[in-house]
C-alpha cells in the first residue's frame, strides 16, 4: 500500500511539473502574439499616416505643394502614439 502511495505521489509530481512547463510555454507564447500584434497596430497607425499625407497631396489646390508633404518617417515615429494593449 505504502509503495503505491509513494508511485502515485511520484506520477502526481511529474504530472504537476509538465503542467507547470506547458502553462510557462503558453505564456511565452502569449507573450510573443501579443508583441506581434503591437506591431500591427504600429503598422496600420503608420500606413493611416501615410494615406492621409498621400490623400491630402492629392486634394491641394497646387499639386505638389500640400503642407504635409516633407512629413518623414520621423517626424511620424515621433508624433505616432504607441497602443498599450494590455496594462
Amino acid at each position: 500500500m505504502f509503495n503505491r502511495m509513494c508511485t502515485s505521489i511520484s506520477s502526481l509530481k511529474k504530472e504537476l511539473y509538465q503542467t507547470k512547463k506547458e502553462v510557462q510555454d503558453k505564456g511565452s507564447y502569449t507573450a510573443d502574439i501579443e508583441n506581434k500584434l503591437q506591431e500591427c497596430y504600429e503598422t496600420i497607425s503608420s500606413l493611416r499616416q501615410r494615406i492621409r499625407v498621400t490623400t491630402s497631396r492629392g486634394n491641394s489646390p497646387i499639386r505638389g505643394q500640400s503642407p504635409d508633404q516633407d512629413i518623414t518617417s520621423e517626424d511620424m515615429a515621433r508624433t505616432r502614439q504607441p497602443r498599450r494593449l494590455f496594462g
